[in-house]
């Protein structure tokens, strides 16, 4: 029987610079997804995702009506056509609100558990997170993010409605949250997950 991981907080990019995405303010709609390169995370269950809040803007509380968090593994690097990016897998929506408050605090951590968590099992194959929110504006805030070039670890592209950005060497400061992950000793070697 191969012996369980243990699940984990893992730290993604640094906290270097000011990031626009994912929850741009003065906008009225994002999309925004975050490549993560696969060394970084190894097979697992993710259960919780936090972006840190920069304190360089103010933060704007409000209301976004909807917002959606999805993930997906993909073969691909991160390109300025969102639907390509996903490599032809099918993203799994592991967070949904029709109405999603909005209260960050500046220089502290702020994200999701999510409703249904993510198997990401094909390590070394990079990860995806994308979220999409739509509002009336005036909600949002900046989150941090750092760049690594060599070896490259994330990027990051986002969209406010026709106007796309793509940032190839800039991976956001994220605090992922895991489960545990194993094999049970079954004649079919059945993967088993247990959440913490």
């Amino acid at each position: 029987m191969a012996a369980t991981a243990q699940g984990a907080e893992r730290i993604i990019g640094a906290n270097d610079a000011k990031a626009p995405c994912p929850f741009s303010p003065y906008r009225t709609m994002s999309r925004t997804q975050m490549w993560i390169a696969g060394s970084t995370l190894p097979c697992c269950t993710i259960l919780n995702v936090e972006w840190y809040i920069s304190g360089q803007e103010p933060i704007h509380i409000g209301n976004y009506s909807p917002f959606t968090i999805k993930c997906c593994s993909t073969t691909r690097t991160l390109g300025s056509d969102f639907e390509q990016n996903y490599g032809g897998n099918t993203p799994e929506t592991v967070y949904f609100r029709t109405g999603q408050g909005f209260t960050p605090t500046a220089n502290t951590w702020y994200g999701f558990k999510f409703d249904t968590p993510y198997e990401h099992l094909n390590n070394p194959v990079p990860l995806i997170i994308e979220v999409i929110w739509f509002s009336t504006g005036g909600v949002g805030c900046f989150t941090t993010w750092g760049r690594i070039i060599n070896p490259v670890k994330g990027a990051a592209i986002y969209g406010w409605g026709s106007e796309t950005y793509l940032y190839p060497e800039n991976a956001h400061y994220l605090r992922i949250t895991t489960g545990y992950v194993g094999i049970e000793p079954t004649s079919l070697g059945r993967i088993k997950t247990t959440y913490k």
